[in-house]
């Protein structure tokens, strides 16, 4: 499953993707600039929320094309691979972050779901290290960054009931994941 979504991905990032690593574009670089559009999503967020979303969206699309054009380059490696998740982490952090500051979500559920989102990134790089097949796991900033989108439109904030959702998923996914990784060793 996770590779068909990423096959797919690439198909509909394959143009850009190909004019960008003509270039000599690095997926590091890419990286980083999905980085930089986080101070512009905060600034923006108070103010405007659609702008905001606006730049939330360029980070995801510069979160898309980094490993598309290391593809592309024939250049994926496992130094890239952690500055994706690093980055691509310390991104949903700040978003997330923004949305408890402004009052979106609930302190108490945020902190769990992060605690949780923490842990399940460890797990997999962990996992990745020792050569784990893990199974394919949901990416909760998608569905979050998808109910901003709700939010935005309609006005309802359905959030919390989704970071309880969240949560649970996560808390088992990570337990999954533990067993899978010790019945490895």
């Amino acid at each position: 499953m996770y590779l068909w979504f990423r096959n797919a991905k690439d198909r509909f990032l394959m143009p850009l993707s190909c004019f960008l690593a003509k270039r000599r574009i690095k997926p590091d670089m890419l990286s980083l600039s999905g980085l930089l559009m986080m101070p512009f999503f905060v600034y923006f967020f108070s103010y405007n929320p659609w702008i905001a979303f606006f730049f939330l969206i360029l980070n995801l699309l510069f979160d898309g094309l980094d490993g598309s054009v290391a593809r592309v380059l024939q250049t994926p490696s496992a130094k890239g691979e952690f500055t994706d998740k690093a980055v691509d982490y310390f991104c949903f952090a700040i978003v997330y972050l923004s949305f408890v500051y402004f009052g979106l979500l609930s302190p108490f559920w945020a902190a769990v779901l992060l605690l949780n989102y923490a842990v399940m990134q460890s797990l997999v790089i962990f996992g990745q290290m020792m050569d784990v097949k893990l199974f394919p796991i949901l990416r909760p900033k998608l569905v979050i960054y998808l109910f901003f989108l709700i939010w935005l439109i309609s006005g309802q904030n359905f959030f919390d009931p989704l970071l309880v959702l969240l949560s649970v998923y996560l808390f088992v996914s990570n337990y999954f994941i533990i067993s899978k990784i010790r019945c490895s060793l």
